[in-house]
């Protein structure tokens, strides 16, 4: 039988117990009257979250009394006593760096800076059995209170915070845009992020086999740009790592959106440095997870900037937590070639060259030469992507590549379509037919 102390005098016995002191209670609880001090606590905060470790994390915990208002029944006669109570408990339970704040009659949002994702998992039921023993000693558990982890950035997210308000509107921005809020702020008024696929072309089998999705800037003038050179060079890891779970997402939605359209392999670019660090790989995973299984029959993910000599143990690792959500992976060598046997084994099986921008066909037609060689001696194919030299691609053709695209052959097209089989002689004209380009419901 559970005990239920939802009478008064157990209620008054308990907190009796606990000597509470407003002091003390002070000491962690933010107080909503004065916005000066509320900014300085949340200034400190934001403090505590710079310099962290890439493993460590910000929450926000919103803690959910509403269960135990069931569990009392007459809630009203005992709530301040349980609010006291409460504050009691996470003054004791606490980190000392911790902040919490009583947002609802029964909703308090604890700020907790620079921690790991497991210990506030842990602690999170740590709470909850802290607060339901002293406030009833046990309850059903569809009446104990729940906590709910907000992971965010204090640094980037809670700059200028001055008043519970502020707060809240920004708890509310972050959960709107998920964990994209930083891509939002980037963006800022240049225009709307989409996406936009390269035709890849195999050249081997002379289909159209795959398209590379490329985050391109819808401006609000009209113009449409790639937004490699605009958003995503020299980034933060934070950005980069928001970028790309937001690529998977819009992905796994448009698939999902027309699952007879889109047949051929979707190729999506993966910063390394996303899946090297937990704190950016655990949410991307967490995505992955939920990805549909049509979705993952279509998905080649790109690893992106490998550093130069990553042991094969290492590369191994990363890649041990894709295979499972995607047809192979692709190693990136455009910012220099790995050590090919450091590749084996690995779940890598095509390495590719990005050939746009460097205006010099003699410095391309080698790294060509080279990026074709080291996939033969690891028995891997090549992709040679984003080209705008026609040369280039009869170049690929004859020192025996795989795979290739860009706007040498033809523009990028709105979604992902079918596989287009073709003709040599397309190809190795200066342009292929308009019979022969793909199409898409939207282009």
């Amino acid at each position: 039988m559970l005990r239920m102390e939802s009478d008064e005098g157990s209620m008054e016995a308990a907190v009796g117990t606990s000597h509470l002191d407003g002091e003390v209670l002070a000491e962690k609880r933010l107080r909503t009257g004065d916005n000066r001090a509320f900014a300085a606590v949340i200034e400190a905060l934001r403090r505590a979250s710079r310099g962290k470790e890439d493993a460590r994390i910000d929450v926000i915990q919103r803690l959910d009394l509403g269960p135990l208002k069931r569990h009392f029944g007459d809630w009203d006669r005992v709530s301040a006593k349980a609010r006291t109570m409460v504050d009691f408990v996470l003054e004791q339970t606490t980190r000392a760096g911790d902040r919490f704040i009583w947002s609802e009659e029964d909703e308090i949002l604890l700020l907790r800076a620079n921690g790991s994702q497991g210990f506030f998992d842990y602690d999170a039921q740590r709470l909850i059995r802290a607060l339901t023993a002293r406030l009833c000693g046990t309850a059903r558990a569809d009446r104990a209170p729940t906590i709910q982890n907000i992971a965010l950035d204090f640094e980037a997210e809670l700059k200028d915070v001055s008043s519970l308000g502020d707060l809240l509107d920004r708890i509310a921005i972050h959960e709107a845009w998920g964990p994209d809020t930083e891509l939002r702020d980037r963006l800022g008024n240049k225009g709307q992020l989409r996406l936009r696929f390269r035709p890849t072309i195999n050249f081997r089998k002379g289909l159209i086999g795959a398209y590379q999705a490329v985050p391109h800037l819808d401006y609000v003038d009209g113009r449409l740009e790639a937004a490699g050179s605009t958003i995503a060079q020299g980034e933060t890891a934070d950005f980069a790592a928001n970028l790309d779970r937001w690529i998977l997402k819009e992905i796994d939605a448009l698939v999902a959106g027309a699952p007879t359209f889109v047949r051929a392999g979707i190729i999506l670019p993966l910063q390394s440095r996303t899946m090297m660090y937990r704190r950016y790989r655990d949410p991307y995973l967490e995505i992955c997870r939920t990805l549909s299984p049509l979705t993952r029959k279509r998905l080649v993910l790109q690893l992106l900037n490998l550093p130069f000599g990553m042991p094969q143990s290492r590369i191994r690792d990363l890649t041990t937590y894709l295979v499972p959500h995607c047809v192979t992976i692709i190693a990136d060598q455009s910012h220099g070639f790995t050590v090919i046997d450091n590749l084996a084994n690995t779940g890598v099986r095509i390495i590719s060259l990005d050939a746009g921008g460097t205006g010099d066909f003699k410095a391309s037609l080698l790294q060509l030469q080279g990026l074709v060689m080291r996939a033969e001696a690891g028995r891997l194919r090549s992709f040679v992507f984003n080209s705008d030299a026609i040369h280039l691609s009869h170049a690929a053709v004859r020192l025996g590549s795989t795979y290739f695209n860009g706007k040498a052959l033809m523009p990028t097209v709105a979604k992902p379509g079918r596989i287009i089989r073709i003709k040599p002689r397309h190809y190795l004209g200066r342009e292929l037919p308009k019979a022969a380009r793909p199409k898409s419901p939207t282009d």
